[in-house]
């Protein structure tokens, strides 16, 4: 497998409050997005990052319910540390963890950042988001077209460290030869749709060619926000290499 990762900080914005990560022993990818005031976003992803891999790094075996376990640690983490700063006061995060294990990719996810699975021929939003626009969706009280065009379209409705408590979604899904796990700020999917994300890495194909590409093309509509994104490459070798 091949991968490749980076963060920029967009043209609109003075500094970066996403983090993107890659743990090789655990085989893990993370990507975070911060939000708050005095750069407490930059903190809120960093601080949670670092809490979940420091937690995993501590157990012997990994499993679902040790990545549960680790969420609810960088959770307490964050939010103590944001009662007890007041320049951190309110500060919190999204948070999409990704394992490896051969072919079955698990996912961990709070928030509206997303992780896909893009084929020769389909992308498959893996991950869905927790915002109010979802929620009023799967409601049946709004159509797909008007969540993508809702004012309110990024009022989260979870996120870590905000609360005391977190409850995150898991996810299990099935790669093989030639599929990519992307997994993206929405600074790429506010600006970038499923279909160019899809045309994008199947014409390019190389990861670290994939995630430059998909940052040039989000500075090019404008780079609103911070862009992140993890590209990985699926190509019947079991050691990750960037």
């Amino acid at each position: 497998m091949r991968y490749y990762l980076d963060s920029d900080k967009g043209i609109a914005r003075k500094n970066n409050e996403d983090s993107v990560f890659f743990d090789e022993n655990h085989r893990i990818f993370i990507i975070a997005d911060g939000m708050g005031g005095h750069n407490a976003g930059e903190v809120a992803s960093k601080m949670a990052i670092e809490t979940f891999v420091d937690f995993l790094t501590s157990i012997k075996e990994f499993s679902a319910m040790e990545m549960l376990n680790a969420i609810s640690s960088c959770n307490n983490f964050v939010y103590e540390a944001s009662l007890k700063n007041e320049d951190y006061k309110g500060m919190g995060t999204t948070f999409t963890a990704a394992h490896i294990n051969t072919d079955l990719v698990s996912i961990i996810h709070v928030g509206d950042t997303r992780a896909y699975k893009i084929t020769e021929n389909d992308i498959n939003q893996i991950t869905e988001d927790h915002t109010l626009v979802e929620q009023l969706h799967k409601s049946g009280r709004i159509s797909r077209d008007e969540v993508l065009n809702h004012p309110n379209n990024h009022i989260l409705i979870k996120a870590l460290g905000t609360k005391d408590t977190i409850v995150p979604t898991i996810y299990s899904e099935k790669f093989k030869q030639g599929d990519y796990l992307v997994m993206t700020s929405d600074g790429v999917t506010d600006l970038i749709n499923d279909d160019e994300l899809k045309n994008i890495v199947n014409s390019i194909q190389e990861p670290e060619n994939i995630v430059k590409k998909l940052i040039e093309v989000a500075n090019d509509k404008g780079g609103k926000d911070n862009i992140s994104i993890i590209c990985v490459k699926f190509d019947g070798e079991r050691e990750l290499k960037r």
